[in-house]
């Protein structure tokens, strides 16, 4: 692979854990450390500062490995965190 990281990050928010809004997207247009070129493995992150303490939040990512432009694509839910209280 010649490329290896995310192309997109949907974060969500939730008062409950139950119902969820969409509050941020991270795009690796705007983001360049989300894709990384010639390496087999990769880490890195974004910060979303507008959180609120006690809410939960989840993220609907977009992972992208490729090689000269072909490659493949895998969406997936993470888990969701609660922000901490003060």
């Amino acid at each position: 692979m010649d490329e290896l990281g995310t192309l997109s990050i949907k974060l969500f928010e939730s008062a409950d854990n139950s119902t969820w809004t969409h509050v941020k997207t991270f795009d690796h247009t705007v983001y360049s450390n989300m894709l990384y070129e010639d390496d087999y493995f990769y880490m890195d992150h974004v910060t979303y500062y507008n959180g609120k303490a006690g809410y939960w939040y989840k993220a609907y990512v977009c992972i992208w490995a490729g090689r000269e432009g072909d490659g493949d694509t895998r969406y997936f839910w993470t888990s969701a965190k609660q922000a901490p209280t003060p």
